[in-house]
Formats: structure tokens, C-alpha cells, sequence
């Protein structure tokens, strides 16, 4: 267990300097094009004005559930942060950057609370007393301290003596202090998701670039290995984290850089992929999130368009030796602006994106999921369980992707709002089986709880024809009046198709109907159903004398806020019986 590190004569009396060297231009592409688009949204920066942080936005959480106006403005002063801080680093000669940045800081360290609303709540969930939202711990708070903490370190001496100060006051009062205290407690010490890795890593990473060695400094970092033992007990032995690959660089990617800061402050003592024995095989994972060579396998609450950090991913190549996916998020895609991930897509990209894999297969099988590519195909399927953290009712579901789109797809993320988390969570298209690829029986969804769980999982990943399977009766409700729900779904590789075969027993006489989802429009033929993404299609077959198609047009808010429109084939049974077997085929077009 990590919180049994003993730190007594361990790390260096001084707190860390920055050792990031400004990465040379025309060396990596990818670099250079970070380069370009930080100086243009720095510029663009510059033109407007810091948004401001009203009582009316900060108090429309409470009121309505709504937190994109907040969010927004929030996270628009942590991009200029990070963006005036990185140009600030790249571009020394050039005051405008430091000064801007100074700016910042300073508007930052003058916000009344670094937490945002939807997060004011205490150990048990329940709403946090007012006099205590000043110096409340959430993911931002953290993350704001560690950005300010590796900022001052990046650019060190060239800061003004005061803006330093207020950085180390700022971080002290608002974080240290609170961590300090060990009457203050938060859900995330003992839930096992992101949070857990994500606030202990901000902490601990700016207690090390923050403080001299001492008591102070080890008891903070005791708290914050006891949440990061928290943190791998979410993981099984195949690694995969569950929240989906967004999170995986969320949460691990917060860990590496902790990791590494450790690392160095102790002078190689303590290495934390030494000690913890999950690091590796998590490391090791981020591949297979990637396996159709473009679009992330996006169950759970994740984005489709989620790519790889390059900076992370080529550490942990140099690390562990997991390889790097084929997608590179550019640093400005993470809407959030998380400072380290950031600094780290500079400061650690060696070399590019290396191609991807053109036909291999895999069962992970903690997570539970099946994951086959072979020339123009890939497949994701999952066996699972509807009572995860940010999870899905989606037990059975699968994603077809041709040449890298995902063609049969599955939504992701919707929009983060009061009601998504709430008990009203499986109402949404996005989390509810409604918006996934999995059968409506009698006129009944799969339905939430860690009972509602696939059994009988059978997997083939070493021959031509790669297959899965799982009993699936145990994710409806009783209503449904299902006895028994066999999914069968193969790859053949010999002719790159994909067959899936639903065999459904009922209690009485009943119907059964299929669903698939597709992000543009389907176009029905006879006998067959075309969807398409990006320029890429797959054709589904069905069998005419058996299902009735139908296609219904709907859409919903995700997670960043954008409307997206999404098609669905309903496969109706004609007949009411007590058994159906279902066969359709998948081709690529």
C-alpha cells in the first residue's frame, strides 16, 4: 500500500524547480503545432476580456441544476492560465506573455472559491455549509493549485516576487490547510474513480513544488497516497478503466505526473510504477481504448472524437513500454485546460503519432469488453455491469466502426448537469438503455444497479473467426418477463464481417425489438440498413419476413454542450412468441 511510504529522509530539503526544457522548433510536428495554436488563442486572449464570475451564474446551479454559463467562464480563466503561462515558457523574449500571465494569477488568487458549484458538497453528498466554500477541495481547486504551483516553477525567477507569494498564500490558505485539517474529510478519499487520483495528484504535486521537506509536507503527502491506493482499487487485473479512455487520461495522467514529480524529489527512491503493481497494466490499457485506429471505444460517460495526450503517452512508453495510440489530442482540445497535461504534451513528445495496428483482437476481461479489428472493421462489445461509476445501462452493447468511424455507435457523454447525476441519471438518452445498441423486450429497457449484470461470458479472441458472447436476462427488469437472452456476436476475419445473434426466452408469448444507433442519417433498403460516419459505412441485414424496420430521429446535449443529432433502427418483431432468434449481418460498404 502506498500510504505505508515512509518520507522521513526520503526527499530533497528543497522544494522542486521546474527541469521542462523548451522543446526545439521543426523537431515534432505535433509540437510545433501546439506552438502555433497556443500563440494564436494567446492572441485571441488578449482581444477580450477576462469573463467575470457572477453571483447569478455561480448561483444558477442551485436554483436550476444548470452549470454551462459557470463552467464556461471558469474554465476560460484556467485557459488563459495555461495559455499565457506556456507562452510565457516558449516565448521568454516576449513580456506581453509574462505580463498577461501576472494578470491572471492575479484574477484567479481574487476568485472567491476555486471549487465549482455542482461541487459543494460534503463526505456524505450533502450540501456544504457556506462558511466552508471557501477552502473546499473539488477536482478544479486542486487542479488550480497544482496549475499555479508548476506555473511558478516553469517560469521561477522571471515572476515578480509578489505574484510568487500570492501564488504559495493562495495555495496554502485555499488547499494545504484544508488537507491539513484532519476534521475535513471528501467522498473522493474513499470512492475509487478519477477524483480520488486527480485531487491527491494536484495536491501532492503542488506540495512538492510548494514546500520544503518536513512534517507538513509528509503529512500531506501520507493523505494523498491513501487516495491514490483508492484510486487502483477501481482497477481489475486487466486495467481498464471503466470510465472510459477520457478518463484514463484524466485520472492516470494526473498520476504520472505526481509519479514523476515524486520520483525526482525523492531522487529516485520512491518510484510509484515500481510500487504499485496495477500501474503498469493500466499503462499498458490506453492502447485498446484506440483499437479501430481513430475513434475511441466510447461506453461510459466519453466523448468518441477523445484522443490520447501525447506527453503522457510517450512517458509511459519510455516508462513501461505501453504503446502509444494512434490520436493525439491537440492541447486545446481539453476545454478544461489542464496545466500539466499540457506542459507535458511539450515538454514530453519525442517523436509522432506511430500508425496503427491493422488486425488484432483482445478480451479484457475485468472490464469485461470485446475488442476485434481486422482490415476495414473493427468491433467493441461489452459484457458488463449497469451500476459502474459514470456508467451506462448498456449490458450486451456493441460499436461497429469502418475504417476508423464508428457507424453503429454509441453516444457518450451527455451533458453534466444536477439531473444527470441524480436519481433521474438513467433518463437521458445518452446513460439509459434507450440510446444504446442493446434490445428493447416487451416494451422494457435494461435498467440500473450492480445486480443488472451480463453472466455466462464465452470469448474466442485466437482463431479467424473471433466471437463473443453473454446471457444478458439478468439486465431487464421483471416486467420484461425475459427467462433467458443469449448475444452471440462474431468477426469473421476471413470475409471482415460481423454477425450478431440475439436467441430470446420468454416467460409468455411476446415481442422483442432491436436497436441500433448512428450518428447520421440511416437509409433503409430492403432487407438492409445503411449507416454512415464521416464517409464510411456499414450495411446491417436483417431479415424482412421476421422484423419490421423502423427509424426514429432524436437528440441531446453532451457533455460540451454542443446539440447532437442521432438515428436509430428499431427491428420490431412481427410476431408475439415466447422465443425469438434474431440473426443480422454486418458488412463494411
Amino acid at each position: 500500500m502506498l500510504a505505508e511510504i515512509n518520507f522521513q529522509n526520503m526527499l530533497a530539503a528543497h522544494p522542486l524547480a521546474s527541469e521542462f526544457s523548451v522543446p526545439m522548433q521543426g523537431t515534432v510536428s505535433y509540437v510545433d503545432r501546439q506552438r502555433t495554436l497556443l500563440s494564436e488563442r494567446a492572441k485571441q486572449y488578449l482581444a477580450q476580456s477576462v469573463p467575470r464570475l457572477t453571483f447569478e451564474d455561480f448561483t444558477a446551479y442551485g436554483k436550476n441544476g444548470k452549470r454551462a454559463d459557470y463552467d464556461a467562464h471558469y474554465y476560460d480563466r484556467r485557459g488563459r492560465l495555461m495559455v499565457f503561462a506556456l507562452m510565457a515558457w516558449l516565448e521568454p523574449e516576449n513580456e506581453t506573455w509574462l505580463s498577461a500571465f501576472c494578470d491572471i494569477v492575479w484574477d484567479i488568487c481574487a476568485e472567491p472559491f476555486w471549487c465549482i458549484p455542482a461541487h459543494f458538497y460534503d463526505e456524505k453528498r450533502a450540501p456544504l455549509d457556506f462558511g466552508l466554500y471557501a477552502n473546499h477541495l473539488d477536482l478544479f481547486s486542486c487542479e488550480t493549485a497544482f496549475a499555479l504551483a508548476e506555473a511558478d516553477a516553469l517560469l521561477a525567477e522571471r515572476l515578480p516576487e509578489m505574484i510568487r507569494r500570492q501564488i504559495r498564500l493562495s495555495v496554502q490558505r485555499r488547499v494545504f490547510d484544508t488537507w491539513l485539517n484532519d476534521k475535513r474529510r471528501f467522498f473522493f478519499e474513499k470512492y475509487p474513480n478519477n477524483w480520488a487520483s486527480v485531487c491527491a495528484g494536484s495536491i501532492g504535486g503542488a506540495a512538492l513544488y510548494l514546500l520544503p521537506d518536513g512534517q507538513e509536507l509528509h503529512r500531506i503527502l501520507h493523505r494523498c497516497m491513501a487516495c491514490i491506493d483508492v484510486y487502483f482499487s477501481s482497477f481489475g487485473a486487466d486495467g481498464v478503466c471503466l470510465e472510459g479512455a477520457g478518463y484514463f487520461s484524466y485520472g492516470f495522467g494526473f498520476f504520472t505526473c505526481f509519479a514523476d514529480l515524486l520520483n525526482k524529489r525523492s531522487h529516485g527512491q520512491i518510484d510509484l510504477f515500481v510500487l504499485q503493481e496495477k500501474a503498469k497494466v493500466v499503462a499498458m490499457s490506453q492502447h485498446w481504448f484506440y483499437i479501430s485506429g481513430r475513434t475511441a471505444v466510447n461506453f461510459a460517460d466519453t466523448r468518441e472524437d477523445v484522443k490520447c495526450r501525447m506527453g503522457i503517452s510517450q512517458h509511459l512508453l519510455d516508462k513501461t513500454g505501453a504503446p502509444i495510440p494512434s490520436v493525439a489530442e491537440d492541447v486545446l482540445d481539453d476545454t478544461c485546460y489542464r496545466f500539466c497535461l499540457a506542459v507535458r504534451d511539450l515538454a514530453w513528445t519525442h517523436h509522432e503519432s506511430p500508425a496503427s495496428q491493422t488486425s488484432e483482437a483482445v478480451w479484457l476481461e475485468q472490464a469485461q469488453w470485446f475488442l476485434s479489428r481486422h482490415d476495414s472493421l473493427a468491433l467493441a462489445a461489452k459484457g458488463g455491469c449497469n451500476g459502474q461509476s459514470h456508467g451506462h445501462n448498456d449490458c450486451g452493447s456493441l460499436i461497429v466502426f469502418a475504417n476508423g468511424e464508428s457507424c453503429i455507435c454509441d453516444p457518450g457523454a451527455g451533458q453534466y448537469t444536477a439531473a444527470y447525476f441524480s436519481p433521474k441519471r438513467y433518463e437521458f438518452l445518452t446513460t439509459g438503455a434507450r440510446g444504446h445498441n442493446v434490445p428493447i423486450i416487451n416494451d422494457t429497457f435494461q435498467t440500473f444497479g450492480p445486480t443488472f449484470c451480463a453472466r455466462e461470458l464465452e470469448v474466442e479472441t485466437d482463431t479467424p473467426v473471433r466471437a463473443f458472447s453473454a446471457e444478458l436476462s439478468a439486465c431487464y427488469p421483471p416486467q420484461a418477463n425475459v427467462r433467458r437472452f443469449v448475444r452471440r456476436i462474431v468477426h469473421n476475419t476471413g470475409n471482415d464481417s460481423i454477425t450478431l445473434e440475439d436467441t430470446v426466452m420468454l416467460n409468455a408469448a411476446g415481442f422483442c425489438c432491436e436497436n441500433f444507433c448512428g450518428r447520421e442519417e440511416i437509409v433503409l433498403k430492403p432487407g438492409e440498413a445503411v449507416f454512415s460516419r464521416k464517409g464510411q459505412q456499414v450495411r446491417l441485414c436483417y431479415d424482412e419476413e421476421l422484423l419490421k424496420a423502423e427509424i426514429i430521429q432524436d437528440s441531446y446535449i453532451d457533455i460540451d454542450n454542443r446539440n447532437c443529432p442521432v438515428w436509430f433502427l428499431r427491428l420490431h418483431s412481427r410476431n408475439e412468441a415466447a422465443s425469438h432468434t434474431i440473426r443480422i449481418e454486418i458488412t463494411g460498404k
